[in-house]
């Protein structure tokens, strides 16, 4: 396993709450299951049906068992013990998990571009913490303003310096602006999953991934 900094759950919501960015074990789980928030258990345990287990000691936790998690809603029970007990499915064995903890570099990026206070005042976010968003998101942290007319026209060429350089997650302006798309195909693209969002409490983004996959090498 890579060298991480690791931090509990409950330090991990206090980040969170102190950016105030959205609930803290939507955004933990959510960030989780597509890798944005990297995220590693003492112990993964896996008991199949015919009666045989495994054992995963000191392992990130696979984003097919986070987005079991949140399908489970257990976020808060994350938070409260840094342990799941995934009952098994059809499809599914039984897994535990337990020792929860989160990487504090990929939370602290997710904050750093995330949350206002952090990039523009201390006024939802303390200055210990915006001082270190900003140290591991010294780029990603400058959010690009996106004009009406390029982020309205569908005709518009595709242009991906509407993409804030380093930025993991950008707005759905970015987004029509980066593809010269209009909002209804870029809507009709997140529903088919070739713009992969992410639901940050009210607000919908889009990784800066799946944006790059669908303009040609020639338009960059």
């Amino acid at each position: 396993m890579s060298a991480f900094n690791p931090i509990a759950p409950r330090r991990a919501a206090e980040l969170i709450e102190q950016a105030g960015i959205g609930n803290p074990a939507n955004i933990l789980v959510g960030s989780s299951s597509i890798g944005l928030v990297k995220a590693y258990a003492r112990m993964i345990e896996t008991k199949n049906a015919d009666g045989t287990h495994s054992e995963v000691r000191d392992s990130r936790i696979p984003r097919d068992l986070w987005q079991r998690i949140a399908d489970a809603e257990m976020g808060e029970q994350i938070l409260s013990s840094f342990t799941v007990l995934l009952a098994a499915e059809p499809a599914n064995p039984a897994v535990a998990i337990s020792g929860i903890r989160f990487d504090d570099k990929s939370l602290l990026a997710l904050i750093g571009q995330h949350s206002a206070a952090a990039r523009h005042s201390n006024e939802m976010i303390s200055p210990n913490v915006a001082e270190r968003a900003q140290q591991v998101t010294e780029v990603a942290a400058k959010e690009a303003k996106v004009p009406d007319a390029a982020a309205s026209s569908p005709k518009a060429r595709p242009a991906l310096s509407a993409l804030p350089e380093g930025a993991v997650l950008v707005t759905v302006n970015q987004a029509m602006a980066a593809l010269g798309l209009g909002r209804t195909k870029v809507n009709d693209l997140m529903v088919k999953g070739t713009l992969v969002r992410v639901k940050i409490d009210t607000r919908t983004l889009i990784t800066s991934e799946s944006i790059r996959a669908l303009i040609p090498p020639t338009s960059i």
